[in-house]
């Protein structure tokens, strides 16, 4: 793989990019994938690649020569990042990109939707050409599942619990075959059957509790020390049962082809970015990870 003399100084200034604490030799209380984890429910390794997957998209931002849109993990760490804002703007875009990537609205609708769809899947067309590898499905999802209909809403979690659709189906079957255990009992004319029955149907409901319960404990750990500590805001994005939970993304761009899509103008929570910049494509197929 080819890159010029300015490309490779640029993705080898991202490789050793860092959020942090640039004016104290403290370590960050909460570290910034450790934040991004917790934000989205993920698992804190989880929030590590996608941080590298951040930097590759940054990369291409600036080197592909046409539009890039981002998968929307990536988009959450952008989106975060951007809060971030010593950090993003002068950090990132004065001292490492060299220009400013904005993150702006666009009108939304049909005409919108078709155009990010159409971004993405060239992203994922210079994602390979450029890092020599398929990027990774868990992260950079195929077109047709990146703008699938997942509509989302804020949960805060130190106040709702939250239960896994497949949890609370298994639980109902086991109370309706507790109910139907309590209609055979009492419809029985045999006295002596009717303790088994009893017993059949304590132990359905038993079960069922318990499903509950683990659900309801599981879910509610995970989005709150998904990174391995306590120090979850309790709020995150409840969406369609998938396995990582985020926030609402956002449509975003780059300088004056800036574009940002709002998922209220349609029909499903999607997003993507515009950028576009003047230089040739090509970069490393390398990427560090995370803090």
């Amino acid at each position: 793989m080819v890159m010029s003399p300015q490309q490779l100084v640029l993705w080898h200034k991202l490789e050793a990019f860092r959020i942090g604490r640039p004016n104290t030799a403290l370590p960050a209380a909460l570290p910034f994938e450790a934040g991004l984890a917790r934000e989205n429910a993920w698992p804190r390794n989880y929030a590590n690649r996608v941080m590298c997957e951040y930097r590759k998209f940054l990369f291409l931002a600036m080197t592909a020569g046409h539009p890039v849109t981002p998968s929307e993990e990536v988009d959450q760490a952008w989106h975060l990042h951007m809060v971030y804002t010593r950090s993003y703007w002068h950090d990132l875009c004065e001292q490492t990109l060299g220009k400013p990537l904005h993150h702006d609205p666009t009108a939304g609708g049909a005409t919108e939707d078709a155009k990010f769809n159409d971004w993405y899947r060239k992203t994922l067309e210079s994602y390979e050409k450029h890092f020599d590898q398929a990027p990774p499905r868990d992260i950079w999802p195929l077109p047709e599942d990146r703008f699938a209909p997942s509509p989302r809403k804020w949960i805060d979690t130190r106040n709702t619990w939250t239960l896994p659709k497949r949890h609370v189906s298994i639980a109902a079957s086991l109370a309706m075959l507790a109910a139907l255990a309590v209609l055979i009992a009492g419809c029985t004319k045999h006295p002596a059957v009717a303790p088994a029955f009893l017993l059949v149907i304590g132990i359905f409901v038993l079960l069922a509790l318990i499903i509950l319960l683990a659900a309801i404990f599981g879910t509610n750990r995970k989005s709150t020390k998904s990174d391995g500590s306590d120090t979850g805001s309790g709020f995150f994005w409840m969406g369609d049962g998938s396995d990582h939970s985020s926030h609402k993304s956002h449509h975003t761009g780059h300088h004056d082809t800036s574009s940002h899509h709002d998922s209220s103008s349609s029909h499903h929570d999607s997003s993507g970015c515009g950028s576009s910049s003047d230089g040739s494509s090509g970069c490393s197929s390398g990427c560090s990870g995370g803090d």
